[in-house]
């Protein structure tokens, strides 16, 4: 896969401007903020399932503020996933759970699946963890879609 599935912790390692950004706290009319972490749009959007199901305003071209209670089933979803990732054999057994933000990439990624499962695998644990931390010290984490 071109895209890296990974989990940006500074702004400096961004190339280009199709992220989302997860910012401790509540969105205050401001982007690309220091404390924030950052998802390439490919990589979020094969993440992004549990956001839409559980979150009633999340919209992927907007921001909105994820209270704590939001938080915990997108993780408790975002752990199931993970068990489904890490239980698939082939692309077809989480290809329903998994988006893409076009043909080419879901290709790119059954490509080289084994791979490319343990790495979204490992984003996952450690989006959570960050999660996890941030929600000791914040209510809310915003997600500033594109």
């Amino acid at each position: 896969m071109a895209t890296e599935i990974q989990l940006i912790r500074k702004k400096s390692e961004l190339e280009h401007t199709a992220y989302f950004e997860f910012l401790p706290g509540r969105y205050s009319d401001k982007h690309w903020n220091d404390a924030s972490v950052f998802l390439d749009e490919e990589v979020m959007c094969m993440i992004e399932c549990p956001f839409i199901d559980m979150v009633p305003d999340y919209d992927h071209y907007s921001c909105c503020n994820v209270n704590r209670a939001y938080w915990q089933s997108i993780l408790s979803r975002l752990s199931e996933l993970s068990s489904s990732i890490s239980a698939a054999h082939e692309m077809a057994d989480v290809e329903d759970q998994l988006r893409y933000t076009s043909p080419s990439n879901k290709k790119s990624f059954a490509d080289d699946f084994d791979s490319n499962r343990q790495k979204l695998i490992s984003l996952i644990e450690d989006f959570t963890g960050w999660v996890k931390q941030t929600l000791n010290e914040h209510e809310s984490i915003a997600v500033l879609g594109m």
